[in-house]
């Protein structure tokens, strides 16, 4: 049994977003061996949502839910407060990369609520949750995400950890390959 790929999460089985469990899942009630252990955002408690389901948007359609909110999404532009109190909201990404990103792709584990980096006009793809010594050897394609943030950038250099008070989540571009980095504290 082939489990399903996640293009903007090529890792989500190595990075633990799914728990070797047997149950059923509730959105197809088929007998699963893997449960999804991420963020789903929906006004329904979900308990049980296998891979596939994850993967093929069911989860996100039939509990009118999301796995990454799309107010996260890089590029997401707030305008001003209509009469009616409706914030008007406009992204930078098509429908469809918003609809990948938010019903078919798992979340990853953050401090705050999970942003989702862009590059090249599309999502980029979650590879890992960071640290000093894997951003090393690609420090000149992320530095000015870590300016943008503020943080002293020789304090990142040095100290960032995986299990640390500030965290680091790597992004890589699905058409250029270049690296991202989104950093949130506790």
């Amino acid at each position: 049994m082939d489990l399903p790929h996640f293009p903007l999460h090529p890792n989500a089985y190595r990075l633990n977003l799914f728990a070797a469990e047997t149950g059923v899942c509730e959105v197809c009630e088929q007998p699963r061996d893997y449960q999804y252990t991420g963020v789903f955002y929906s006004q329904d408690e979900v308990d049980y949502i296998c891979p596939w389901c994850v993967a093929d948007g069911s989860a996100a359609a039939k509990y009118s839910g999301q796995f990454n909110d799309a107010m996260g999404i890089e590029g997401t532009e707030f305008g001003a407060e209509d009469a009616d109190g409706e914030v008007k909201v406009t992204w930078t990404l098509a429908e469809a990369d918003i609809k990948q990103v938010c019903q078919h792709t798992p979340a990853y584990s953050s401090w705050q609520q999970g942003q989702w980096l862009v590059c090249c006009g599309k999502p980029c793809a979650f590879i890992a949750y960071a640290d000093s010594a894997m951003l090393a050897p690609i420090w000149s394609e992320i530095e000015v995400d870590v300016l943008q943030h503020g943080i002293p950038v020789a304090w990142v250099r040095e100290h960032l950890r995986v299990d640390g008070d500030l965290a680091g989540y790597l992004f890589q571009c699905v058409d250029c390959s270049k690296h991202r980095l989104h950093l949130d504290c506790a």
